[in-house]
């Protein structure tokens, strides 16, 4: 296989706000009080504990910038009709990726429209998240 499958995740516990994040092997297994306990292995081998609901895999691209781009993410791409699919201006639209029928896709529209980010991938900006930047999704460039 010649695909990186990595994941990422929020971490609970890290002094530093902006370390917050990390990137890896994801571990889902019960501890010894049969609680469920989620943690991402980073390539150095420390086990993070992470939030559940923050866990993003790696799609396979990268953005125009070279940044990876996650399940999760907010990217900023071009405005497409939502029937073609064509390009409808030089306006811009925040979407999240997220996974859909097998594939990563961009939701346009507030996910009523999907576009496979295969298909968009040198075109889109990594701008942010769904965890920390929410707002980043009410903003139409």
């Amino acid at each position: 296989m010649n695909r990186e499958i990595i994941f990422r995740g929020k971490r609970i516990k890290a002094d530093d706000p902006l370390e917050r994040w990390i990137e890896g092997s994801y571990i889902e297994y019960d501890n010894i009080r049969g609680e469920k306990t989620i943690r991402i292995v980073s390539k150095s081998g420390y086990q993070n504990e992470v939030y559940p609901d923050t866990i993003g895999q790696f799609t396979g691209f990268h953005d125009k910038n070279g940044i990876e781009i996650y399940e999760g993410d907010i990217v900023k791409t071009p405005l497409l009709d939502p029937i073609f699919g064509d390009v409808l201006s030089d306006a811009f639209d925040n979407a999240p990726i997220a996974f859909h029928n097998g594939a990563f896709t961009v939701d346009y529209y507030k996910g009523r429209h999907k576009i496979y980010l295969q298909d968009l991938f040198d075109n889109v900006e990594v701008i942010g998240n769904i965890y920390d930047n929410k707002e980043l999704l009410e903003e139409t460039k």
